[in-house]
């Protein structure tokens, strides 16, 4: 699971609801597919509040996601609250409802005072609506998020497209093989969400895809370690990798050097780790090849791509 991230709008609502549930602390959690996360939270300043920390309030969220909407005006002696929030100071009312996304919950906006009270109505009502705003919120992130990733794989496979169109009129035996990989690089890009994809099938569509910029710079050697699956979307995991792989490319040919990319796969706890690298590649071109594909990935937290000194990595989230 990536470090929850803040969100504007989510924030707005989570003051929204303090001020109408009339709670010194508001909680809000919405959590996306492939672990992407994202969190708010309102409270008024006073030590108790410090003393509670944002975790334990979290898990009280969790269990309104897991199990629906949770009204509680005293919570002495009441066992369904979690642990974690029971046994922090403060805890003695709240109100917590779903946030949903077409049905499905997500995540959970929960108010939580520091003495016993019950919740009017008209609060629970007014929760309710901010939940439902929450809601389309957290949908719109997921929209923008897959409009992105659609657009990083039409530019990542237009090489790839450019290449096929100019193939299909001279198929040799040679030129059949290319086909195929290209097709099978489209297919595995293109396949949206299916997954979960393993590191060496993700490296294998990602230097096909790259193949119009990485043939011509003298292909690609791979040393693959392992074969953990990634938890991402097989076309963003393609997609990044190709546009490293191109990018390095470019570089190395704008510098005549035509003896390919050595590249190494190795997976650690959480994450693996793509290493490109290349005689003429120096600190400052693996610096500009690292921004240069961060820009194209629209900045989506679950790949990260850094220079570290002259070499190009790429990290994947495992599954």
């Amino acid at each position: 699971m990536l470090e929850p991230e803040l969100d504007a709008e989510l924030s707005a609502i989570a003051s929204d609801a303090a001020r109408a549930a009339e709670a010194p602390v508001v909680v809000v959690t919405v959590a996306l597919e492939r672990g992407r996360a994202f969190r708010a939270r309102y409270e008024l300043p006073t030590d108790v509040v410090v003393e509670r920390g944002s975790d334990r309030d979290v898990a009280l969220c969790d269990l309104v996601t897991m199990t629906g909407p949770l009204e509680i005006a005293d919570a002495s002696g009441i066992h369904q609250v979690p642990r974690e929030a029971a046994d922090a100071p403060g805890l003695r009312a709240c109100l917590g409802v779903p946030v949903t996304i077409a049905g499905a919950a997500v995540g959970a906006l929960c108010a939580i005072d520091l003495r016993p009270r019950p919740f009017s109505p008209m609060q629970r009502a007014e929760l309710q609506r901010l939940a439902e705003r929450a809601g389309r919120r957290a949908a719109a992130i997921a929209a923008e998020r897959r409009s992105r990733a659609h657009l990083l794989v039409e530019r990542t496979t237009a090489p790839v497209m450019n290449e096929l169109r100019a193939m299909m009129g001279m198929v040799t035996p040679d030129m059949s093989d290319r086909l195929g990989m290209a097709v099978s690089a489209l297919d595995a890009a293109l396949g949206g969400g299916a997954g979960p994809v393993s590191l060496a099938q993700a490296a294998a569509a990602a230097e096909s895809l790259a193949y119009p910029a990485t043939g011509r710079a003298g292909g690609v050697r791979w040393s693959l370690e392992g074969g953990a699956l990634l938890s991402v979307a097989p076309s963003l995991a393609a997609s990044a990798v190709a546009a490293a792989l191109s990018t390095v490319a470019q570089r190395l040919m704008e510098r005549r050097w035509l003896r390919g990319i050595a590249a190494t796969a190795s997976v650690e706890a959480t994450f693996a780790s793509i290493v490109l690298e290349a005689e003429p590649l120096d600190a400052a071109a693996a610096a500009s090849c690292a921004a240069e594909v961060t820009q194209a990935l629209g900045g989506d937290p679950q790949v990260s791509v850094v220079a570290d000194g002259t070499r190009l990595v790429v990290r994947l989230p495992t599954a």
